[in-house]
C-alpha cells in the first residue's frame, strides 16, 4: 500500500512537471518569415521576404519539417537520437510533433474519467445496497458498448475536437478508475477509523471526502495512468 501511494505521487508529480513543460515544446512556426523594405522608394510591392529557419522544438534544437537531402536514413546519433527517415527529417522530431495532441487527449480524458469515476466508486462501495447495484449494472453496461466501434460513429456523424474527443473518451473511460476505488473502499470501509467516524454520526460524504477516498486513491492512480496509455491508443 506504502508503494503505491508513493507511485501515485510520483505519477502526479510527473503529470504536473510534463504539463508544466509542454509549452516549452509548442512548435514555433517552421518558417519565420520577415519583410524587409527597400529604403524609401519601397513599396509593397517591391518588399522582400527574407525567411529563416528556426527550430521547431526549442530545446532540442529540432525540427520535424528540416529536410536534410544529405542525411537520409541515417542512423541515431547524438545529432539525431533516434535516426532520420528517407527525405533528412528528424524521427524524434516528428514523435513530439505528433504526441503532443494525443498526449493532451489522452491527459484530458484520464482526467476527466478521475473526476467521474473516482467518486462514483466511492459512493457505490460504502453505500452498498441498491445503488451499488445500479453501479455494476452501469458498469456492465460500459463494458458491453465497444468504444472505439461507436466512437467511429459518433466521429462520422458529428465533427469531433480535441476537447469533444477527449470528454467522449473520459465519459467511457471512468469505469476502470470506478471499478478500482469500490474495490478500495470495500476494504477500507471496515477499517476501525472508519467504523468510528459512522459511529460518532459522520455524514457519508464526509467520511467519503476525508477517510476512503484519500486513503484509497492510490492504486486508482495508478491503474489510471495504464488507462491513460489505452485511451491514447484509442484516439489514435
Amino acid at each position: 500500500m506504502l508503494i503505491l501511494r508513493y507511485a501515485a505521487r510520483v505519477f502526479i508529480v510527473f503529470i504536473i512537471l510534463l504539463s508544466a513543460c509542454m509549452s516549452l515544446l509548442i512548435p514555433v512556426s517552421p518558417l519565420n518569415q520577415k519583410s524587409i523594405g527597400n529604403g524609401k522608394g519601397s513599396t509593397a510591392g517591391k518588399s522582400s521576404v527574407q525567411v529563416e529557419k528556426v527550430p521547431f522544438f526549442p530545446i532540442l534544437e529540432i525540427s520535424p519539417f528540416r529536410i536534410q537531402s544529405d542525411a537520409s536514413l541515417k542512423p541515431p546519433s547524438w545529432k539525431h537520437w533516434l535516426g532520420t527517415d528517407i527525405l533528412g527529417r528528424d524521427i524524434l522530431a516528428r514523435m513530439m510533433l505528433g504526441g503532443q495532441v494525443s498526449f493532451l487527449i489522452g491527459f484530458l480524458a484520464t482526467l476527466i474519467s478521475l473526476l467521474i469515476g473516482i467518486p462514483a466508486g466511492a459512493l457505490a462501495g460504502f453505500s452498498g445496497g441498491w445503488k451499488e447495484k445500479i453501479f455494476n449494472r452501469f458498469v456492465e453496461l460500459f463494458y458491453a458498448v465497444p468504444m472505439l466501434l461507436l466512437l467511429i460513429l459518433i466521429s462520422g456523424i458529428f465533427e469531433l475536437t480535441t476537447v469533444k474527443l477527449a470528454v467522449l473518451l473520459g465519459v467511457f473511460g471512468w469505469i476502470v478508475p470506478a471499478r478500482y476505488m469500490r474495490g478500495e473502499v470495500l476494504k477500507l470501509k471496515e477499517m476501525n477509523y472508519v467504523q468510528y467516524a459512522v459511529a460518532t454520526g459522520a455524514s457519508r460524504w464526509h467520511i467519503i471526502r476525508t477517510h476512503l477516498i484519500p486513503n484509497g486513491i492510490g492504486p486508482v492512480l495508478v491503474a489510471a495512468s495504464f488507462n491513460m496509455a489505452n485511451l491514447i491508443l484509442v484516439e489514435a
